[in-house]
């Protein structure tokens, strides 16, 4: 995930949603019940979108880029892609890279006004 800023994990997804951060909220599949109701119990305090994400904990941290499980995700800010013209300095300094799904999510979230989505 190189653009944007994101939190990964059930704690710091939970303390960025205590502080009203964050946009859009991915859940996987197999998150256990209790977490999911109560990240979903947040976000829906802090008006914030949820999305379930159709894979496993571990189909979600491969699409975030990382070799560990993410059973949920929080894009704080999601910025658009560097572009390709920019020299390969600038490029290496940004250390995250979103997938295409989760911009994919973001930008559908952004769109239906931050309402959750399911």
């Amino acid at each position: 995930m190189k653009s944007g800023k994101y939190t990964l994990g059930y704690k710091t997804v939970l303390k960025s949603l205590r502080s009203s951060k964050g946009k859009l909220i991915i859940i996987a599949n197999n998150c256990p019940p209790l977490r999911k109701l109560e990240i979903e119990y947040y976000a829906m305090l802090c008006k914030v979108g949820v999305h379930h994400y159709n894979g496993n904990n571990v189909d979600l941290g491969t699409a975030c880029g990382k070799y560990f499980r993410v059973c949920c995700l929080n894009i704080i800010d999601p910025e658009s892609p560097p572009n390709p013209t920019e020299d390969s300095a600038n490029f290496a300094d940004q250390p995250k890279l979103m997938s295409a799904a989760l911009v994919k999510a973001a930008k559908q979230v952004r769109i239906s006004g931050n309402q959750s989505v399911l």
